[in-house]
């Protein structure tokens, strides 16, 4: 279970990453690496926080 915990993070965290390069590369004014990289991240770990809670999971972020 932990392993897959980490795995799912790790790919939540490298998509992040890959989206905010792409929008990096674009002089995008809406976000960057670290925009995309903390909010995807963020997302992840609701998910998984969703998963052992309730469905009902409001993320203060």
């Amino acid at each position: 279970m932990l392993s897959t915990t980490f795995r799912d993070l790790a790919v939540a965290l490298g998509l992040g990453l890959l989206v905010g390069l792409q929008k990096e590369r674009t002089e995008s004014p809406l976000a960057g690496l670290r925009t995309f990289a903390i909010v995807t991240w963020a997302g992840a770990i609701s998910a998984l926080v969703g998963e052992v809670t309730t469905d009902w999971v409001v993320s203060g972020a």
